[in-house]
């Protein structure tokens, strides 16, 4: 009659741990991604709102500052009291000729596909990368004019904090996973201890012990 060995806990026990840890990695991941995509999306539509209210009252003082046809000293006047205003950077067009604030950023620094919006008469804007600057950029019209305007809003700041928010979370859900990993080894051991006194009684029953 074949004898039977005593259960070796000793896979169970990994099985068991390694469980726990996909168990708590998995719930740290889907908790530590939807909270990133929440902020990402609220922090994001901020900066669109806050932008596009600083535009369109950009466009208004645009308007009541501008002839149809401005001459140079009147949009450097403009850009000057644009550069009191906001931490922003322009650029303009109007009968072919480009103005700036900055000689970093020009009309070809504009997207094409906004150009197109802005020249059927919306407010419109786009994120791009500059010179390794992230920029949300907002185009309209001059009201009663044929002048275009660009603002280039800064949005480096808000990109950095949402990294370091994406790196924390990743701290965080590896050191869940080490912790899942943890209790899981010692819960384990403490659940299948009785198991193997239970196995080893049984194999000293069956022989003869």
């Amino acid at each position: 009659m074949a004898t039977r060995l005593p259960v070796r806990t000793g896979r169970l026990r990994r099985r068991l741990t390694v469980a726990f840890m996909l168990v708590a990695g998995l719930s740290a991941a889907v908790l530590a991604v939807s909270s990133y995509l929440i902020v990402r999306e609220t922090r994001l539509s901020d900066s669109l709102d806050r932008a596009l209210e600083q535009s369109r009252f950009n466009l208004v003082l645009a308007g009541e500052t501008l002839d149809p046809n401005p001459t140079a000293a009147e949009t450097s006047d403009l850009l000057d009291a644009y550069e009191r205003r906001g931490a922003f950077e322009t650029v303009g067009r109007t009968d072919g000729e480009t103005f700036s604030s900055s000689l970093s950023l020009g009309a070809e620094q504009i997207p094409a596909g906004l150009q197109r919006l802005v020249a059927d008469g919306r407010l419109a804007y786009e994120r791009k990368e500059i010179g390794g600057v992230r920029y949300l950029i907002v185009g309209g019209r001059v009201p009663s004019s044929e002048t275009e305007l660009y603002f280039f809003f800064d949005e480096d700041d808000l990109w950095d904090d949402l990294a370091q928010l994406r790196t924390t979370l990743l701290v965080v859900l590896g050191v869940l996973v080490v912790l899942g990993g943890l209790v899981g080894f010692f819960l384990a051991r403490g659940l299948l201890r009785p198991v193997a006194r239970a196995s080893a009684a049984a194999h000293s029953l069956a022989e003869g012990l």
